[in-house]
């Protein structure tokens, strides 16, 4: 079999994926952006945020498709601007500790699950992305 996400599945993942999520687009468009901005100086950093979903299979998760996506226009944007002294990475967190995380079926298995037996606050997404130059 041989799609291109028109029917069925495919197809309404990726529908629910590009109007209620912001991942894909968003992410896009700041990354187009801020080249445009960091080229001028010949150097920058972006650092896009995905999720371990990305990598976790999913029968009708949306947002688990489009952090996967996040993940792959971040390797591609990087050939776009190498010549241009702009880095482009990503960092894969689970769990943000978000409220609508919080309120989630699989929350507390997900921290339980955790080395350290506690979720990832923002402020720690932002202290660990940060790079200097």
């Amino acid at each position: 079999m041989v799609t291109g996400a028109t029917k069925g599945l495919g197809r309404a993942v990726v529908e629910k994926m590009l109007t209620d999520q912001p991942n894909v687009l968003g992410t896009y468009f700041m990354m187009v952006a801020a080249h445009e901005w960091m080229k001028g100086r010949a150097r920058g950093s972006i650092i896009n945020i995905s999720s371990i979903d990305a990598y976790i299979p999913h029968t009708t998760n949306a947002h688990s498709v489009s952090k996967a996506t996040v993940v792959s226009i971040t390797r591609s944007f990087v050939l776009a601007v190498a010549n241009d002294g702009i880095t482009v990475n990503f960092v894969a967190f689970r769990p943000l500790a978000t409220e609508k995380a919080k309120l989630a079926d699989w929350y507390e298995d997900a921290v339980r699950a955790l080395p350290t037996g506690h979720p990832i606050e923002s402020a720690e997404v932002a202290n660990n992305s940060v790079i200097s130059r």
